[in-house]
């Protein structure tokens, strides 16, 4: 089983560990074939980086995931003050960094373009995420607060006060239509 590392000092608020303890056991197996640890970070500090995750590879089958957390900063109090958006968006970097473990540990002829790589591994991330909520929370309640969140993000988009976040960005599914 993948190893959780928590070396955060400031942003210990989110309960990432348990967060990652409910969702691992529901994601398939095969996606954590060779990742050896998920280490949990304050901010990412490589220079002039500012990511969400990050993929380390340490062979070409082996690897550790790093989450960062510096994009809680910036984040609105109601999004701070949301499980949900805080359990969604965790999980969705968590699997958008697995997008990048499985395309990359695969022997390819042809390294996909790096800019529909990250389309790709954002829309697997955030339906892989959706798939962990519709395991773990049978009521279904939370399609409206996904709502409430969305509708949050458009606002403050429009402000200008995420724009540091835009991965963490709840896409629509096409059936969400009707329940709304």
């Amino acid at each position: 089983m993948v190893k959780i590392i928590d070396k955060r000092k400031i942003n210990t608020q989110i309960p990432a560990v348990s967060i990652l303890n409910q969702a691992i056991p529901v994601l398939k197996k095969k996606n954590f074939a060779g990742i050896r640890n998920i280490i949990l970070y304050d901010e990412d500090r490589r220079k002039g980086k500012k990511a969400l995750g990050t993929y380390y590879p340490l062979s070409p089958t082996r690897a550790d995931i790093k989450i960062y957390f510096n994009w809680y900063y910036n984040l609105p109090d109601e999004l701070k003050n949301s499980d949900t958006y805080l359990m969604f968006a965790v999980i969705k970097i968590l699997l958008h960094e697995i997008y990048h473990h499985i395309v990359h540990g695969q022997d390819r002829l042809k390294t996909p373009d790096p800019e529909q790589e990250e389309k790709d591994a954002d829309r697997w991330a955030d339906g892989g995420a959706r798939y962990v909520f519709d395991c773990l929370f049978t009521n279904k309640d939370y399609k409206k607060e996904f709502k409430r969140i969305r509708n949050l993000i458009k606002k403050y988009k429009e402000k200008a006060s995420v724009d540091s976040v835009p991965q963490l960005v709840m896409h629509k599914k096409q059936n969400d239509k009707k329940n709304e």
